[in-house]
């Protein structure tokens, strides 16, 4: 929160609003509040997710296809704590 509170004080000082949201994945890296048009977020252990539902507002593919593509079992059976570390290792962001 540090960095999107420097990148746009507005955030903090005035009020959270969608912009701000955005910035938790531009800014900060982070895919914590990304859902797009996903059961739940990447971050988020649940139901199986679908490929390409959080694009937008990630850029195509995006991190749920491209974590599908290696781990079909995230977008088959379930989205477990195995795809939501794979954020990591596979898009490169973070969900902390």
């Amino acid at each position: 929160m540090t960095s999107i509170c420097a990148a746009d004080s507005y955030c903090c000082n005035t009020a959270w609003d969608d912009i701000c949201v955005n910035e938790v994945q531009s800014v900060a890296n982070n895919l914590q509040c990304v859902a797009g048009t996903c059961a739940h977020t990447l971050c988020t252990e649940g139901a199986p997710l679908t490929s390409g539902c959080d694009v937008p507002p990630l850029a195509s593919p995006g991190c749920a296809a491209s974590i599908c593509a290696v781990d079909p079992y995230c977008c088959n059976t379930a989205w477990d704590d195995i795809c939501v570390s794979e954020v990591q290792t596979v898009c490169g962001k973070t969900c902390n």
